[in-house]
């Protein structure tokens, strides 16, 4: 017979009992319910990422440049003289052979007149001689004249033929004088300098204008001692005028120095295919000069990000996504260059495929991700 103890201590200590195992059943129910979340995977990370182009192109750098004038002359009267006549001034486009300045024509003309007057002189004297020396050489061929008077009258004909040829010269140096009174332009192009003002006495060879081309500018650049090597007189570079809103034109490479300057830089000229009017001497440019490198042809250019960096055999890695299992796979690659700020690498990855961006640093072979649709690709 079971004795039920209904008093209230033992009616207590039951209901203790019982409250103790639903405790413990409820830890042992929650406890494998950790350990089944524990077995479950955690959902696929989002990743940025990008798709792998284009092989790269030849590696390009810009450097400062300065734009000067293809043709720069000074241009000066080739006599001495007073200028009475400017017609242009600082800025003006000139045509080839206009007139741009003038001497006083006055004292040229005067020597005109003077070297005109000893030149009718000279040939008076001739006409004489001549007339002289035919009646000699016919009273020669009679026998009626010394031999004397018949050579005086030889070297008369002679010397008065000499003087006419003399004066004849002095003339046309005159007229050539009163001809170069007047300063013409030598070329198109524009006035860059004035050196005189009116009514100045000026010695021959003295610069008056400094005349510059405006349709053959140039650009003179200094090419760093480690790039000198990849280029070549012909080569073609970019020109960009950033004061013209980054207006480009292609030119030609013409001269190289061959010594170097400052810094141990070397001066190149460049020359543009075309100039604008707007380009003008003086003017700030950008040169850029491309040239092949090992990655040319061969490499893509990705993202600093992109890469897991292997400090000790200076490689990296790349997390390349598996669309099939939906899972990144690492792979080696090579850094062969740097475009700018972004790295240039081989091996590995191939055209089309599809890599991660960011976050490379904490992803591993096989890991789950999705991509992020809506980020842009780099």
């Amino acid at each position: 017979m079971v004795h039920r103890d209904n008093s209230a201590p033992g009616l207590f200590a039951r209901n203790l009992i019982r409250m103790a195992l639903l405790f413990a059943s409820t830890l042992a129910l929650a406890s494998c319910g950790s350990e089944g979340e524990k077995a479950e995977e955690f959902p696929p990370r989002a990743i940025k990422y990008m798709k792998i182009g284009e092989v790269a192109d030849s590696a390009s750098r810009t450097l400062a440049g300065v734009v000067k004038a293809g043709t720069r002359s000074n241009v000066a009267f080739e006599t001495a003289g007073r200028i009475v006549d400017l017609k242009k001034t600082v800025g003006d486009i000139v045509a080839e052979g206009e007139l741009l300045a003038a001497l006083d024509p006055e004292p040229f003309e005067l020597k005109v007149s003077e070297a005109t007057f000893t030149l009718n002189q000279a040939k008076a004297t001739l006409k004489d001689a001549q007339q002289k020396h035919f009646q000699q050489e016919q009273l020669w061929q009679k026998k009626v004249t010394t031999r004397t008077a018949y050579d005086t009258a030889v070297s008369n004909l002679s010397n008065a033929e000499g003087q006419v040829g003399i004066a004849e010269s002095q003339l046309e140096l005159r007229q050539r004088d009163l001809k170069k009174t007047k300063l013409i332009a030598p070329f198109p192009g524009r006035i860059a300098e004035k050196k005189i003002e009116i009514y100045e006495e000026v010695s021959a060879g003295q610069p008056i204008f400094v005349v510059q081309t405006d349709d053959e500018n140039e650009v003179e650049v200094v090419i760093p001692e480690n790039l000198i090597d990849r280029i070549s007189v012909g080569d073609t570079v970019s020109v960009a005028f950033p004061p013209l809103g980054g207006l480009e034109i292609d030119a030609k490479i013409t001269e190289i120095s061959p010594v170097a300057g400052e810094a141990n830089a070397f001066p190149v000229t460049v020359r543009l295919s075309k100039s604008p009017p707007d380009v003008r001497p003086g003017m700030s440019a950008e040169v850029t000069l491309r040239f092949d490198t090992e990655a040319t042809g061969k490499a893509f250019s990705v993202p600093l990000s992109a890469l897991k960096p292997d400090v000790q055999s200076k490689a990296a890695t790349v997390f390349v996504y598996d669309e099939a299992d939906g899972v990144v796979r690492m792979r080696p690659v090579q850094v062969v260059g740097i475009q700018g700020n972004t790295p240039q690498i081989v091996g590995g990855v191939k055209a089309g495929e599809i890599i991660a961006t960011a976050g490379v640093g904490h992803m591993y072979d096989g890991m789950k991700v999705r991509l992020l649709d809506q980020e842009k690709p780099f």
